[in-house]
């Protein structure tokens, strides 16, 4: 849970206490103690499941022996008040202590006048159990202390089963955590280095990271020289030559060399411990049905009190202790727990292995959205096609003033400046296959979609699109990318960005899915016409010289006749991304990608977007399948109670097996387990 509040008219104090009369604990999420927390979150609750299966145990065979003795005739009144003591102790602990959670609940539902599934399971566990007491007390044989062992038992179950799903679905974050190594070599105030864990580290530590390590802290390097792959951060994928000064993040790898670093933040504070908790606070979105059986829930729980008075009233004309028995039968098979397990337990489970398979899902209400959307629309650069260019052909055509070295110097200074495919085989190319130096520019400036600027002394250097770095006619030398110096171009390179191997298979499984495709690029019209040829793709579809604006503009266009999906890159694209209903992050950096699309993939595998449309689909299946069941239990359960069929022995058992048939239809689902290399021509 995360929070803003004003400090000048309300505490923080004030609020956890307003929590806790809620029925909830509160406490600050801190990444390194939430393992610990969540084993002893666990520890406790399986204590309470083994208590319950003894209580259990005990009540059931009591109450064997008392039904025994009424077959018989032979049973004593003072045995039988003796056994019905005994079950009353051993009914006990599991009423009270093991079903304290459901307790806390009711309370704060009380407080907050709302009606939940704790305070259902906490009303029919007091009420069974004092009715069966005041029986016991006045003499009377129908008590019920059996059938709220088993209830609690069953429900304890379900739980913890429940609890063991979500700790799997903790890994999401945890396979993020493994990158930033658990302990550093932290020089010690005699000079030597000791290893410490990374937790330990505080700002103005001096540790030593080692070519081949990853950055345990964020910091800044005070000796040393290096190549840093910031990759799982930035995505820019050509290392970074690091010096002093020069800043370091946590989770990034060193590729050679030796550094020693100060740290400036670790563990939480760093920009990793940062991300994680973003991941953390973003992944429990409801989605329309979440909502929808919230709204359910809000009502159950009165419409459940009138039915089972009903019972009441209807059995009171029988018989007295028939009415109770069967309102009590109501009451234990009306629990919505079932209901209430359904939509976060699928949506969790598929989260986890969706991350498995290297598909991040920040918002899980967006597998819902998924299959309601039918507009799919794709960035081509590093998208569609691999990003990975080659220059195929260079023309440099300098003025008099201007040498051809130069000219490379200046080109290879500012393309290695730019994270963008164009900008990088420029650089890779002319550094392979020229003798360049770097010159020193200033006012570096990356404008989304046409190119990146800087100054050279007096000179105005400009690299990407003709109309860009010429300010000329866009329709100036197509298909190139230039270097202009002072306006003037001095140098032409033609590109080639080859198609994805996998890109003709997702856009074949896209259309005989039914999907509408369009391709918005920045790129040239006879770039994007050749991969729309490629890729057997419609002309008319296919978008050129699409600004960043642009981008957005078409996905808004598009909302208008049905949800859109947005597969790009998380800086050029952003707000496309934003626009649309979901937002698919292919390129670009994790942390930068996160802040505007709720999917991001951690491999460039155009396979993972056909992975996450079918995972989509076969957890909404499940999902519905949950729900019908559910919805059956509950109606059929009711109607058997309340017409007496089932007594609270049998609703005993059939409420918390409604309950584990959920959770066994969730931890079955075929959603996200399926090999993500196979493309499947199934329609939704």
């Amino acid at each position: 849970m995360q929070l803003r509040y004003n400090p000048n008219t309300v505490t923080l104090g004030s609020i956890a206490r307003g929590i806790r009369r809620l029925g909830y604990r509160p406490h600050p999420w801190i990444a390194a103690a939430e393992h610990t927390r969540a084993t002893r979150e666990r520890r406790v609750w399986i204590l309470r499941f083994a208590i319950a299966a003894a209580s259990m145990m005990a009540t059931m065979h009591l109450a064997v022996n008392l039904f025994a003795g009424d077959l018989t005739g032979d049973l004593e009144p003072h045995a039988r008040s003796f056994f019905g003591w005994l079950s009353f102790l051993t009914c006990l602990p599991a009423v009270t202590w093991c079903a304290m959670p459901y307790h806390r609940g009711a309370v704060g539902a009380l407080r907050a006048r709302r009606a939940t599934l704790d305070l259902t399971v906490s009303l029919v566990l007091l009420s069974g159990f004092t009715i069966s007491t005041i029986h016991l007390v006045i003499g009377r044989h129908d008590v019920y202390f059996d059938a709220m062992a088993m209830f609690i038992f069953f429900l304890l179950a379900g739980r913890l089963l429940f609890i063991m799903a979500k700790d799997r679905v903790r890994g999401d974050a945890a396979a993020l955590t493994m990158l930033v190594p658990s302990h550093a070599r932290r020089e010690m105030p005699d000079g030597n280095f000791r290893s410490v864990a990374s937790q330990h580290l505080h700002p103005g530590d001096h540790i030593s990271v080692q070519g081949g390590e990853r950055f345990p802290a964020d910091g800044h390097v005070i000796s040393g020289q290096g190549t840093v792959d910031n990759a799982v951060l930035t995505g820019e994928s050509m290392p970074l030559a690091v010096g002093l000064e020069s800043s370091v993040r946590a989770g990034t790898l060193l590729m050679d060399g030796t550094l020693l670093c100060q740290v400036e933040a670790a563990g939480a504070n760093t920009q990793m411990g940062k991300l994680l908790a973003h991941l953390h606070s973003d992944q429990s979105g409801p989605s329309p049905i979440a909502a929808l059986v919230d709204r359910v829930l809000a009502w159950f729980a009165p419409v459940v009190a009138i039915l089972a008075t009903t019972t009441f009233l209807l059995w009171l004309q029988v018989d007295l202790s028939r009415a109770w028995e069967q309102t009590i039968a109501v009451l234990i098979v009306a629990c919505p727990c079932a209901l209430g397990l359904a939509a976060p337990l699928i949506q969790a489970l598929s989260v986890n292995r969706a991350a498995r398979q290297g598909i991040l899902i920040r918002d899980a209400a967006i597998q819902e959205r998924l299959t309601q959307c039918r507009h799919v629309v794709l960035d081509k650069t590093g998208t569609l096609t691999t990003g990975a260019m080659h220059v195929r052909q260079i023309s440099f055509t300098p003025p008099q003033h201007i040498t051809e070295i130069q000219a490379q110097t200046w080109c290879q200074s500012l393309a290695s400046r730019s994270g963008h495919p164009a900008s990088r085989a420029i650089a890779s190319h002319l550094h392979h296959h020229h003798d360049s130096h770097q010159a020193p520019l200033t006012e570096v400036v990356d404008v989304p979609g046409q190119g990146i600027q800087a100054r050279c002394g007096s000179h105005l250097l400009r690299l990407g699109t003709a109309a860009f770095a010429q300010d000329s006619n866009p329709d100036a030398d197509p298909g190139h990318t230039v270097l202009s110096v002072d306006g003037l171009a001095v140098a032409r390179f033609t590109l080639y960005d080859p198609p994805r191997p996998e890109a003709a298979e997702l856009i074949a499984l896209l259309e005989q899915q039914g999907w509408s495709i369009t391709v918005a690029s920045g790129d040239h019209p006879q770039a994007v016409a050749d991969c729309a040829r490629a890729l057997n793709l419609n002309p008319s579809t296919c978008h050129a010289r699409c600004s960043p604006e642009d981008k957005r503009l078409l996905v808004e266009k598009l909302e208008n006749n049905g949800g859109v999906v947005m597969i790009g890159d998380g800086i050029n694209d952003a707000a496309a991304l934003q626009a649309a209903s979901v937002g698919i992050g292919i390129r670009g950096g994790l942390q930068a990608t996160l802040q505007v699309s709720p999917v991001f993939l951690l491999r460039p595998d155009l396979a993972l977007i056909a992975a996450l449309l079918r995972g989509a689909r076969k957890s909404r299946i499940s999902l519905r399948q949950c729900l019908v069941w559910s919805l059956i239990y509950n109606v059929g359960g009711i109607a058997a109670a309340m017409i007496g069929w089932w007594g609270p022995w049998i609703c005993a058992i059939a409420m918390p097996t409604s309950s584990l048939t959920i959770i066994a239809i969730a931890l079955m689902s075929r959603a996200f387990r399926e090999p993500v290399s196979t493309f499947t021509s199934q329609t939704p």
